[in-house]
């Protein structure tokens, strides 16, 4: 629904970026894959001390905020650089051989 993923169907359907790697945003994938709400783990959690109130859930929202930004600054083609920089290489397909 984000746009990130195309498909295709049939015998050689399957899934591909939606748009160029370079493009695509890691904060992106994270906020499709979380939801629209921003999935369980992002509700906030019941505070049960003043010290939960005024350091750990101000923390929180801190670490937060500097992951998001730093998803902000990488895209998938980050990822398949450093993929590639330590050796790793895509699968290649089978090829199918189908008799009747």
């Amino acid at each position: 629904r984000a746009g990130l993923l195309g498909s295709t169907r049939g015998p050689k359907g399957g899934y591909r970026l939606g748009r160029a790697a370079r493009d695509m945003r890691l904060a992106e994938v994270v906020a499709a894959v979380r939801g629209p709400e921003g999935g369980e783990e992002a509700a906030d959690p019941p505070t049960t001390s003043a010290l939960g109130e005024a350091v750990v859930q101000p923390l929180w929202e801190e670490l937060e905020a500097q992951l998001v930004a730093a998803l902000e600054q990488l895209t998938v083609a980050d990822l398949l650089r450093r993929a590639a920089a330590r050796g790793l290489q895509r699968p290649t397909p089978e090829v199918l051989n189908f008799a009747i």
